[in-house]
């Protein structure tokens, strides 16, 4: 049996496309999970897709010609939308974080004296270190306090794999600067 098409759609196209197993199967859920039929997942997905990579080839794409039927979004949807962006928000942070103290050990690398002028007087090498360690630690509890908010956002559908991927390269430097103090 064949539905009619929704009134409140503007003109479509049926395309046939082929989609892995598992590509489907975590469609599935995450449209189910959104309360969304497949199709709304993949037209949002595709929107998605086309207005970043036409910003980053600086194409001019109408991504709207017609009024987009209203959505309600559930409260999870919205709440999941305020941790993605606090999750972007906060690795941005935590990169200026850890460029921070890099140049700081840089910095102290290079001063041969065991004492350091440290704001309000003179300070010895291994207490800035200590500080360090430190600082160190409670950078890597943040870490991993955005590796489990990203794992989080993923379960629920969310694209995260380049928030991902910046977590690791953020981990490697504190790994590496971990090695130096």
């Amino acid at each position: 049996m064949c539905l009619p098409r929704s009134k409140v759609l503007p003109p479509t196209r049926v395309v046939a496309v082929n989609l892995l197993i598992h590509q489907l199967e975590a469609l599935d859920k995450i449209a189910s999970a959104r309360g969304l039929s497949r199709s709304e997942a993949v037209r949002e997905a595709i929107d998605r897709y086309l207005q970043e990579e036409s910003v980053k080839l600086g194409i001019k794409v109408a991504l709207e010609s017609h009024p987009k039927p209203s959505v309600k979004k559930s409260a999870r949807a919205i709440l999941m939308q305020k941790k993605l962006a606090k999750l972007r928000r906060e690795v941005g942070e935590l990169e200026g974080q850890v460029g921070e103290l890099e140049a700081y050990v840089n910095a102290l690398e290079r001063i041969n004296s065991k004492y350091v002028y440290d704001g309000g007087g003179w300070v010895g090498k291994d207490v800035i270190l200590k500080r360090c360690r430190e600082r160190l630690k409670s950078l890597q509890k943040w870490l991993r306090s955005l590796e489990n908010l990203c794992l989080r956002l993923e379960q629920m559908g969310h694209d995260v794999v380049e928030d991902a991927e910046r977590l690791l390269a953020i981990e490697e430097r504190i790994d590496a600067l971990w090695e130096r103090v």
